[in-house]
């Protein structure tokens, strides 16, 4: 039976619709676990690669989650699809569990390339010359997405979808 968001489409397909909102945002929360083993979250601009599904971040290597990952690299990440305007309206969003791990030296100029493609101003924070505390990029290696979404899947929101 056709998906009535989709006419003459046929039902919605998870991956697809994960790839597609995960492309178009921007901001992602980063949950992190410290030395006294309290998670501890933040906010950061991203770009993602799917198959293997990858995602980059920019963050300077003395932050408390940069801090977290060279102790720890399990990582949660939530990322909204759709800001709805108020409580009851249907939600679209995605989480996932990953290993994050800073970006080695013999790839960083490419991953910098393609970073940089998305956020411009990024290259100046990393830039060799950059400030006395460098800004490093990041990668998180998706394990497992879980596609949140009542737009496609009312009566089943919550679609799990292995990390490729």
């Amino acid at each position: 039976m056709p998906d009535p968001g989709r006419p003459g489409r046929g039902p919605a397909d998870p991956r697809r619709l994960l790839v597609d909102g995960v492309g178009a945002a921007r901001l992602m929360q980063v949950a992190t676990v410290g030395g006294t083993g309290f998670p501890s979250i933040c906010q950061v601009w991203f770009r993602p690669e799917f198959e293997p599904d990858r995602l980059t971040f920019l963050s300077r290597e003395d932050r408390e989650h940069a801090v977290n990952l060279r102790n720890d690299p399990r990582v949660a990440v939530a990322i909204a699809l759709e800001i709805p305007a108020g409580l009851g309206e249907r939600v679209r969003g995605v989480t996932l569990s990953g290993l994050a791990r800073e970006i080695p030296d013999d790839v960083l100029p490419d991953a910098a390339a393609g970073f940089v493609s998305r956020w411009p101003r990024a290259a100046a924070a990393l830039s060799r010359r950059a400030a006395r505390v460098r800004s490093r990029l990041y990668e998180i290696a998706v394990v497992r997405w879980v596609l949140f979404d009542e737009v496609n899947f009312p009566d089943q929101p919550r679609v799990e979808i292995p990390g490729r």
